[in-house]
């Protein structure tokens, strides 16, 4: 067994509930914040698994993928207590990005590790700061994180209530739209899509790595060209606000419901947690609960205005997952802090509003996959896979672009 991807505890494998399902034959994996009656949920952890008791309830997103004939293959490791944006465990090691051994795998779990080598056929993680996002990003996976609450996250790990919610991450889009067929199932059927309004968000492009802005500059110039009418008003500077400041609202909204959550803990365990992740929860000690109300009351203020924006201009928006490619595994944490102050920003965004977002990877740069996300409106789960097929059936047609189309203009 892989321990760097799978959890020694178990289960191993779950049966299906039901043999007949729109998720019949599929094989998944789960990250291990979500509980298994007769298991104990480790959290990334050996300290928390060995001072935590076996559940006593399934959760109940695992237990209707089961119902909907979905076979479990299996617990995967995510990185110390759900934290982290590149996929590493001090206790347990470095989960291999397949795409690129040489490169970190993302997220906080080794769902995407799983998924990316074949193991399965989806994988369930829970998304708060990007982690099924950057995993599929940096994996060459399809990621969507859901909805906020649209899910039932009963009986699983919670790092920040505010922000938890359920994620998927796949090989294909087309099992990315049954397990969401099988997971929503009282979504409406999506009926075809005139011609699409999309707006790229200016402010995130600005931020990106030059060898991806070209890339992506390309992409998105063949977009215009096909169907698609592409815009580049910033509905951040519309909002008045910037990535950065929603990086900061989230981490301290975060960092201060993580204290809340799991202060008992820490008081008796935390040296048992590495270092890095142990400085983290230090720093959110330090943050007061009127720095917290008032980040609450900025970002509720920016959630409703920007989902209102978002809905009047179509409620749909374009924006680059990570500032750049997956960074190497040598790379200092020191070397990498500017790249991650952005890519906080980028996943802060769809944290901060609740709003469900789909990475779609587009193609590599010298081998390391590279890709753009669609951010949709609140419960939009199956307009938005139907949506990223669209997308993505537009880019493989008109390969020539000119170099006086939109994007190159207008930034």
């Amino acid at each position: 067994m892989d321990t760097s991807v799978y959890c020694r505890q178990g289960p191993k494998s779950i049966t299906a509930i039901k043999t007949r399902g729109v998720l019949s034959g599929y094989r998944f994996v789960f990250k291990d914040v979500f509980d298994v009656k007769g298991y104990v949920t480790g959290a990334g952890n050996p300290t928390w698994l060995m001072s935590h008791e076996p559940a006593l309830q399934t959760s109940p997103i695992i237990t209707q993928l089961l119902i909907q004939g979905a076979h479990c293959s299996g617990r995967v490791q995510p990185s110390e207590l759900a934290c982290g944006f590149d996929g590493m465990n001090d206790h347990y090691g470095t989960a291999i990005n397949h795409l690129t051994p040489k490169c970190q795998s993302g997220g906080s779990s080794s769902c995407s590790a799983a998924v990316a080598r074949g193991d399965v056929d989806f994988a369930l993680g829970i998304d708060a700061a990007g982690e099924i996002r950057i995993s599929a990003s940096y994996c060459g996976l399809f990621g969507l994180r859901a909805t906020y609450a649209a899910l039932p996250l009963d009986h699983s790990f919670s790092l920040a209530k505010s922000f938890d919610t359920a994620g998927l991450l796949t090989r294909n889009l087309n099992v990315m739209g049954n397990v969401v067929a099988g997971l929503f199932p009282d979504q409406p059927p999506v009926e075809e899509f005139e011609d699409i309004l999309i707006f790229v968000e200016k402010r995130a492009l600005e931020l990106i790595d030059s060898e991806v802005k070209e890339e992506l500059t390309n992409k998105l110039n063949r977009l215009a060209r096909n169907r698609y009418v592409v815009s580049t008003d910033s509905l951040l500077d519309i909002c008045g606000v910037s990535l950065e400041e929603l990086g900061k609202w989230f981490l301290i909204i975060q960092g201060y419901e993580l204290i809340q959550e799991h202060s008992g803990w820490l008081a008796e365990h935390q040296t048992s947690v590495a270092k890095d992740v142990s400085i983290r929860f230090d720093k959110s000690k330090n943050i007061t609960i009127d720095e917290y109300a008032e980040a609450k009351q900025k970002a509720g203020n920016f959630s409703a205005l920007f989902t209102y924006l978002l809905k009047s201009k179509g409620g749909w928006l374009c924006i680059p997952t990570t500032p750049g490619l997956p960074p190497e595994l040598k790379k200092s944490v020191n070397s990498l802090s500017y790249y991650r102050k952005r890519l906080l920003g980028m996943t802060a965004l769809a944290s901060l509003c609740g709003l469900p977002q789909l990475h779609l990877p587009l193609d590599k740069i010298n081998g390391k996959s590279y890709g753009l996300s669609l951010i949709g409106l609140p419960n939009s789960e199956k307009r938005l896979i139907k949506q990223g097929q669209y997308l993505l059936q537009s880019l493989s047609v008109n390969e020539s672009v000119n170099s006086d189309t939109w994007l190159n203009n207008k930034l």
